[in-house]
């Protein structure tokens, strides 16, 4: 167990893998969706033909999420080079 945790050649192996398995995960990401939400909130004024102004709150929430179908293989092509 000593040899295993402080041995400097099997540290750097280790540390090795886990770049390699950081570029796994970096090129799986290319097949998830993507998400990303909106909020704002405000103030409006109106006025309708002449008469006096109105006044009320605007508020805007979104939520967007996006999943592609298909981008030219570049994604499978980056898995299968990572893996």
């Amino acid at each position: 167990v000593a040899t295993y945790s402080n041995n400097p050649s099997i540290k750097a192996e280790r540390d090795r893998q886990r770049a390699t398995d950081e570029e796994v995960a970096q090129a799986l990401s290319g097949f998830r969706p993507n998400a990303s939400v909106n909020y704002t909130r405000g103030r409006q004024r109106l006025a309708n033909g002449g008469a006096d102004w109105n006044y009320g709150d605007t508020e805007d929430r979104r939520l967007t999420v996006r999943q592609p179908l298909f981008r030219s293989g570049g994604n499978i092509s980056s898995y299968n080079s990572a893996k």
